[in-house]
This record gives structure tokens, C-alpha cells and sequence, in this order.
């Protein structure tokens, strides 16, 4: 198995580089700079039979699988409202301000907010409203984005790169609300109906750049759990 984390930009020709040779790929987010990149690549899996994942760490956290629960099994009725913010002040780094390296909001943080839409309400939005800030350099600041779902549920997404401020989530229902504690995609606590839950993150020593970073090992290890049940999987069912 081969672990694409590079820059944006790279995370497509390396995963057709690893797949051409017949490696299983987990490759970091988003590992597609467009529609065609990352249909190529899904089309690539797909032809050869070989494993590919994009690593959305977000999706095994215990703190999500919990959320899905609660949501499946009815706790704050039928959802009706997300409300998600991204925003960090990390402009000033080139990987995010350049966009020749892939850089701009959406691809580096904006998608962790459409994740969790897609995650909470596991269906196509039928519109689809969005305003932005562009910078100079071509890339994308920030932006606010509101989906529309058929049966009138609604989310509304926002993130920025310029300024500090909330990192957190609410998920509204008919019959409750949970609360996402920042960071929300990496979250260790929620509030459902207001009673706080905690998900201890794995213990380690190490120093890391980026938040909750150890919570890397529950992506780690439920690939590794793939092939060791022997599972013959083209793209993640979890996705």
C-alpha cells in the first residue's frame, strides 16, 4: 500500500504513477484538483482492480461513527439544518496561497465542511449557492456555501483563510440538535440534546504539526483491517 500525502497538486499524478504499477493507494484529500482528475483516477482503479482510497480521516473517527448512530437511529428526528465553519488563518503559507501547487481554501480545508453535508445528509443537493473571495494570486480565500436538499433540509457551509474563528459544527433535527466540538473534523466531543460525550484520541509521544493528528492511526488502521480480512475493494465503501 502506498500513502500519497504530498502537496495538492501531486496527488494525482503519483496516485496514476502507483496504480500503473499495480500499488494499492491511499491518497491524502483531495486527490483530485477537478472533475477529470478525479474521474481519471477512479476509472484508473476501476480498470486495473486495485485498491484506492482517498484519505478522508474524518470519516473513522469514534466521534463520527457515533454521530451516524445517533442520526440512523432517530435521536434528533429527521435532519433539517448543518451548520459548519472552517475558519483559520493560513494564508500566508505557499502551499495554501499558490496555485500552481494546488493551493486555495476549497481543496485544503472548504472540503472538510462538504464532507460533513455529504456525510450528514448522504444525498445530492438539488442547488447548489456560493460566494467567495478570490485573492491575486488566482486562489480562493474564502467562501460561503449554501445546499438545498429535495425534501427542504438545508446546510450552510463557510470557511476562510484569513481569519480565526469558529471551528465547529451544529446538526439541527425535528427532535434535537448535536453539537460538533472544534476542531469538527477531527472532533474528540460532541453534545447530543446537550448531554457532552467524549473519544479519548489514541495516546502517543510524537509531535505533530496539525491538531489531533495521532487520530490519523483510526484511518491507519481500518485500512489495514481491509487487507487483512482480504477484502477485494476498488474505491472505500466509506466514502
Amino acid at each position: 500500500l502506498v500513502y500519497v500525502s504530498s502537496v495538492n497538486r501531486f496527488h494525482h499524478p503519483l496516485s496514476v504513477i502507483m496504480l500503473n504499477n499495480g500499488k494499492p493507494v491511499l491518497c491524502e484529500k483531495a486527490y483530485g484538483k477537478n472533475t477529470k482528475e478525479t474521474k481519471d483516477i477512479i476509472e484508473l482503479a476501476k480498470s486495473k482492480k486495485i485498491f484506492f482510497m482517498e484519505a478522508m480521516w474524518s470519516n473513522f473517527f469514534p466521534a463520527y461513527k457515533h454521530i451516524k448512530q445517533e442520526i440512523d437511529s432517530g435521536t434528533i428526528g429527521k435532519i433539517r439544518y448543518l451548520d459548519v465553519a472552517f475558519l483559520v488563518d493560513i494564508f500566508s503559507k505557499e502551499d495554501i496561497s499558490q496555485g500552481h501547487v494546488g493551493g486555495g481554501g476549497l481543496l485544503e480545508i472548504g472540503v472538510y465542511t462538504i464532507w460533513l453535508a455529504n456525510f450528514i445528509f448522504r444525498q445530492k443537493p438539488e442547488t447548489i449557492t456560493a460566494f467567495g473571495t478570490i485573492a491575486g494570486t488566482g486562489t480562493d480565500l474564502s467562501a460561503n456555501i449554501i445546499l438545498t436538499y429535495k425534501d427542504g433540509a438545508r446546510a450552510s457551509l463557510s470557511f476562510n483563510t484569513t481569519l480565526a474563528g469558529r471551528t465547529d459544527a451544529y446538526i439541527y433535527g425535528t427532535e434535537g440538535k448535536i453539537y460538533i466540538h472544534p476542531p469538527f473534523w477531527c472532533t474528540d466531543k460532541i453534545a447530543v440534546n446537550g448531554e457532552e460525550r467524549e473519544f479519548p484520541l489514541p495516546k502517543s509521544d510524537a509531535k505533530y504539526t496539525y491538531v489531533h493528528s495521532c487520530g490519523l492511526a483510526y484511518e491507519a488502521e481500518d485500512v489495514r483491517q481491509y487487507f487483512e480480512k482480504g477484502k477485494s475493494l476498488i474505491t472505500s465503501d466509506t466514502l
